[in-house]
Order: C-alpha cells, then sequence, then structure tokens
C-alpha cells in the first residue's frame, strides 16, 4: 500500500481499506488477533499476501490466530479447524482431520478445500488419488497434537465455557449464533472457524 500513502481514505478501494486496517492491527503487535472474513474483498494475489502476513506474525512473534473464514482454502492452512454448524462445534481438529469429513460437512451446507473435493471425487470413482497441494501445512500434526497436550490451561489466550449468543432475539429475525460452546484458544495458535454466517 506504499504507493497509495498519499491518497485520501475515500480514494481507496474496500479491499484496500481493509488492507490498511489489518496493517494497523499486526503492527500493534498483539497477543491474539481474531479476523473475521479479513479477506473477503480481496482479490487472489492480495488474499495469498495477507494470509502469508499473518502466518507469519503467527509463527515469528507467537501470536495467536484465530481466523473466521468461509474460504475452505484458507482455513486448510490453518493448524487448527473448529466448525461451527446451528450454534455448535460438530468438528474440531488438524485441517487433516476435520476435511476428512467430507459427507458430514456437505450435509451440513459447507464446502471443503478444491483439492480435497477432487481427491474424494477421484476416490468414489476408483481412482487413485493425488497428494493434495496443501498437504505440507499438516507435515507438523502430531508434534502440533502433542503440544498442544503438554500446554496448561495458563496458556490460554480465549477460553469460552457454556457460551451462548442469539442475534435479534426476540424478534422475527431471532438467529442463534453459538449455542452453550465451550472451546479453548491457546497461546501461539493458528486456528480457523467455519461455519455459515
Amino acid at each position: 500500500m506504499y504507493e497509495f500513502r498519499e491518497h485520501a481514505p475515500h480514494q481507496l478501494s474496500g479491499g484496500q481499506k481493509q488492507r490498511i486496517a489489518i496493517a494497523g492491527v499486526i503492527a500493534m503487535r498483539p497477543r491474539c488477533i481474531v479476523l473475521d472474513e479479513p479477506t473477503a474483498m480481496l482479490d487472489p494475489r492480495g488474499r495469498v499476501e495477507v494470509l502469508s502476513t499473518i502466518r507469519e506474525m503467527n509463527k515469528q512473534y507467537g501470536i495467536t490466530v484465530v481466523l473466521i473464514t468461509h474460504y475452505m482454502d484458507e482455513a486448510a492452512q490453518c493448524d487448527r479447524v473448529v466448525v461451527v454448524d446451528d450454534g455448535k462445534i460438530i468438528l474440531d481438529g488438524t485441517a487433516r482431520e476435520v476435511f476428512t469429513h467430507v459427507q458430514l460437512l456437505k450435509s451440513r451446507g459447507l464446502d471443503v478445500p478444491q483439492s480435497t473435493d477432487l481427491a474424494n471425487d477421484l476416490a468414489s470413482s476408483g481412482r487413485r488419488s493425488v497428494p493434495m497441494p496443501w498437504q505440507p501445512c499438516w507435515r507438523h500434526t502430531a508434534s502440533i497434537r502433542q503440544n498442544r497436550q503438554r500446554r496448561h490451561s495458563t496458556m490460554s489466550v480465549i477460553k469460552l465455557d457454556h457460551v451462548s449468543y442469539v442475534y435479534s432475539k426476540g424478534t422475527p429475525f431471532e438467529k442463534v449464533a453459538v449455542n452453550d460452546v465451550n472451546v479453548e484458544i491457546e497461546k501461539g495458535e493458528f486456528v480457523g472457524v467455519i461455519g455459515h454466517t
């Protein structure tokens, strides 16, 4: 965004404003960043740049990242994926563990990464599948799980105990967002949260 440094804010596109907002948060180096659809208004290149920056901040500085996204390929890059459906957590694990439940996810109206969909279609037709492009993200799956088990609750950055929330309660537009959810996000984790709006 350096080339736009002299532009007035109203001259920037929505995606450019979003990049600046994300950069401002990252510059503060907080202990935890919760990003709700941070790449929604970005083109594919911008999406890659933002995610690689977030990933770098997570790894280099140990900043806990909670990424709420509808892009399954983004969720597949996270160390841990939490799937929320109808206000409840239905799956919680590594990307590899979660995205093996293709039929369950699709039955809930959710998608899977394109490469998983292709591999699943090939397997269903009796063809041998090929490694998925994002599988290298999982080569440390066992160590991530072991590290999570070794940590203590004092390392939690976010802890939800029996949390419920209803949008527009008491109106015709009432919608349950979360219902009696229990989840713990630990220091330094990169967690993707997927589900319906």
